[in-house]
C-alpha cells in the first residue's frame, strides 16, 4: 500500500466513522486517494491566474467548482450574496461592489438526513504582498486551491464507492475569505435565519500542501475551539489511526479562516492546516510546483 494516500482520508473521516475500532472499508477507500488527481485540481485552479474575489472570472471559477462536484454526482448550487462599497485595499480609495458566489453542494445522510456536517475551504486568492498584482496573478496553489483540491477529491471518493454519510455532508467552497471571511459568514448566517439548520460540525481546511523538506516528519496542525473537545479528540485519534501524520494541537490562527464564522455562531469546529506554513503564500509564486503532493494526500 501506498504510504502516502492518506491530508484527505482524515477529512473524509469525519462524518462517517466513530473511534473504537477500525474500520476495513475506510482503509480500503484511502488506497484510492490520488496524488495526481489532486495535483490536476490544483493545477486547473491555478490556470484561471487569478482568483481574487473582485477579478472578473469569479463567476467562472464558481461555475467550474459547481460543475466538478456535479459531475461527482453531488447536488451543487451557487450561493450568492452581494458586497457593496468594500474599500479594498484598506484606506487605498479603490470600491469594490458586486456579487461573489459560495459553492454548496450536499450528499444527504442515510439516519440523520436533517443533521449537516460542514466540510469548507476558500477558493479565493490574492498576492497582497506583490502589491496591487493581487488583482491580475494570484495563482493560490497552496492557500486555498490545496484544500480545494482534497475537498474535491472527497467527492470523487464518495461517488466511486457510493458513501452514503449517516448524516448529510455539505461541501462549501467559500468566496472573499481574503477579504474577511466574508463567504463562509453569509454560510452560517444563511443556514442559522433562513433554513433553522442544525449544524452538529464544521471543518475547515486552509492551506495543506506545503512540506519544504521530505525527511522531516510529517505533521498536521489541528487547530481547535473551546467548545470542540470531543471534534478535536476525534481528530486526533483519526489521525493516528488511520495516518502517519503526527498530530499537532494548537489554537494557533484560529481566528484566521472560515472556521472561525462557525465557531462565532456557537457551531463545533476544527481547522486543518500544514505545520510548515508556506514562505510564498499571498504572493504570485504559490505555486502549484512549491507543493509536496505526496503530503497533500495524507
Amino acid at each position: 500500500m501506498n504510504k502516502y494516500k492518506y491530508i484527505v482520508l482524515l477529512i473524509i473521516l469525519f462524518p462517517y466513522v466513530g473511534l473504537a475500532q477500525l474500520n476495513p472499508e475506510l482503509i480500503q477507500y484511502k488506497q484510492d486517494i490520488n496524488p495526481d488527481t489532486i495535483k490536476q485540481s490544483v493545477e486547473q485552479l491555478q490556470n484561471f491566474g487569478s482568483r481574487y474575489a473582485f477579478n472578473p472570472n469569479r463567476v467562472e471559477v464558481s461555475n467550474y467548482l459547481k460543475n466538478r462536484l456535479e459531475q461527482y454526482g453531488w447536488e451543487a448550487k451557487i450561493d450568492s450574496f452581494y458586497m457593496e462599497n468594500f474599500e479594498y485595499p484598506y484606506f487605498s480609495g479603490i470600491i469594490n461592489t458586486g456579487w461573489q458566489y459560495n459553492v454548496v453542494a450536499d450528499k444527504g445522510g442515510r439516519y440523520a438526513p436533517d443533521t449537516f456536517f460542514v466540510i469548507g475551504a476558500h477558493y479565493d486568492s490574492y498576492a497582497y504582498f506583490d502589491s496591487l498584482t493581487y488583482f491580475h496573478n494570484s495563482p493560490g496553489a497552496d492557500d486555498n486551491a490545496s484544500s480545494v483540491a482534497a475537498i474535491l477529491e472527497i467527492a470523487r471518493i464518495f461517488q466511486k464507492h457510493n458513501i452514503q454519510p449517516t448524516k448529510t455532508l455539505r461541501i462549501e467552497f467559500y468566496a472573499a475569505e481574503e477579504l474577511g471571511l466574508h463567504g463562509s459568514s453569509i454560510a452560517i448566517q444563511r443556514s442559522h435565519y433562513k433554513f433553522n439548520e442544525h449544524i452538529s460540525g464544521m471543518l475547515n481546511c486552509d492551506m495543506i500542501g506545503y512540506k519544504s523538506d521530505p525527511l522531516s516528519p510529517d505533521t498536521v496542525k489541528l487547530i481547535y475551539y473551546d467548545n470542540s473537545q470531543e471534534l478535536t479528540d476525534f481528530a486526533e485519534q483519526t489521525t493516528l489511526n488511520y495516518t502517519t501524520l503526527i498530530p499537532n494541537k494548537t489554537t494557533e490562527l484560529n481566528q484566521y479562516s472560515d472556521s472561525w464564522s462557525y465557531y462565532s455562531w456557537g457551531r463545533r469546529a476544527i481547522f486543518l492546516q500544514e505545520s510548515e506554513f508556506h514562505p510564498l503564500y499571498h504572493t504570485s509564486n504559490d505555486l502549484s510546483t512549491t507543493l509536496n503532493y505526496p503530503y497533500l494526500s495524507k
